[in-house]
């Protein structure tokens, strides 16, 4: 993937490209298995080296996913990053940064986190929206939905209605199914409100989650699970501070307040935790967020010569976009796009992006992968957004493009006991 940019003649400016080959998120679960003595199988290697993590064993691996926790945004929140240093400190441990993947968005990188290593172009999850060629409609993959049109029965009806079942939606193994089959005990703790949403059931085979109220109740069930005798990974997710970052901007007071709940539950559980010998805690995040001011928003029907162009809704999401071109017009979009967009988002063929390696390798790619992702690929070169309809809420924090404050995230290795 390394000059990517150039060869798309695209100046990529700050932007910062996914490092597959042992820096970001994508190499977690190899990263896991490892720790775990099981180190062959996965699709991508653990992270390199220089994380610390290479020889390394453990017993039990407890992953605490945080949602939207962005390196930049921890490092300028001095109080909230001395007090991560404080635990690293304590334990002997590591605070390193990783990259996300992109689309740097949940129900892409947590898909990613609890996978077997395999890319999102492997996968085929490329979007928090994407076109469904086999159903004929673009879907919501955070939330089952029909996105295409999305005022019909189809949209309240869900993406079950039209037949595809989460269960059977990815290629690829998950993280717990390869862990089981390995002899490791594994188990999940999501909030109540989705642990048996479609893409939980999509993202936890082999792992049915067990329901939580709040962090401290996860880590709660997370110390009972420890107690089994067989070597372990338990998997916790906490999505409140990527809530309030969307509503509020990353930084803002109640990003504040989220991340100090987040870390009192946290030291508070450390506190109190009878550690087996040989655990290790992993925390990190999926992604980052960007401040997206409401001035900023470009809107699709200002570019009224790109809609007879387009075959249905866009996809991807307001600062990761993906257009679809009606047959034959793909050049012409292309260029339309360019001309009138690219002051505020790089614009690539969608073709030339997915050989370029931004989802992965694409030599490895999923059958569907070069519909699913259109055929121009918009990217925010800074905080603007790009908008078919208005939003629900204000969101003032969003992500999924290449900035740092989207791609980078902690990794806090703590080895427990």
């Amino acid at each position: 993937m390394v000059g990517l940019f150039e060869r798309l003649g695209v100046d990529g400016g700050a932007s910062v490209l996914p490092d597959y080959r042992g820096g970001s998120v994508l190499n977690l679960p190899a990263t896991v298995g490892a720790l775990l003595s099981q180190r062959r199988g996965w699709h991508a290697p653990p992270l390199d080296p220089r994380f610390g993590l290479g020889a390394v064993e453990a017993q039990h691996v407890v992953l605490l996913v945080v949602d939207g926790l962005g390196w930049h945004a921890l490092h300028r929140h001095g109080a909230s990053l001395e007090r991560v240093r404080a635990l690293v400190d304590r334990y002997g441990g590591r605070l390193e940064r990783l990259t996300s993947v992109s689309p740097a968005t949940t129900s892409v990188a947590t898909t990613v986190l609890v996978g077997d290593g395999s890319s999102p172009v492997e996968t085929g999850m490329l979007g928090f929206t994407q076109r469904l060629p086999s159903l004929g409609t673009v879907g919501n993959m955070l939330f089952w939905t029909v996105a295409d049109p999305p005022a019909t029965s189809d949209a309240v009806e869900g993406l079950e209605g039209r037949g595809l079942r989460p269960e059977t939606f990815l290629p690829t193994p998950s993280l717990f199914q390869r862990l089981t089959a390995g002899g490791i005990d594994v188990a999940a703790f999501l909030p109540a409100a989705i642990h048996r949403s479609p893409l939980s059931r999509l993202q936890f085979r082999g792992a049915p989650p067990a329901p939580t109220a709040g962090l401290g109740d996860a880590l709660g069930q997370a110390a009972a699970a420890l107690r089994t005798a067989a070597p372990s990974f338990d998997y916790v997710y906490h999505p409140d501070l990527d809530t309030v970052s969307h509503r509020e901007g990353p930084g803002s007071a109640g990003w504040e307040h989220v991340i100090d709940l987040v870390l009192t539950d946290l030291e508070r559980w450390l506190d109190t935790l009878e550690v087996p010998q040989g655990t290790w805690l992993l925390l990190t995040a999926d992604h980052g967020l960007v401040s997206t001011p409401v001035a900023r928003r470009r809107w699709l029907a200002d570019v009224p010569e790109l809609q007879p162009m387009l075959d249905c809704a866009i996809g991807g999401e307001p600062r990761h976009v993906y257009l679809y071109a009606r047959p034959g017009a793909g050049g012409e979009l292309l260029a339309a796009a360019r001309e009138r967009l690219g002051e505020d988002f790089l614009v690539f063929d969608g073709g030339e992006a997915l050989e370029g390696g931004l989802y992965g390798d694409p030599s490895r790619r999923h059958a569907e992968a070069r519909q699913r992702i259109g055929d121009v690929v918009m990217l925010s070169r800074s905080d603007a957004t790009f908008w078919a309809e208005p939003p629900s809420g204000e969101l003032l924090g969003m992500h999924g493009a290449l900035l740092a404050d989207e791609m980078h995230v902690p990794l806090v290795a703590l080895p427990l006991g």
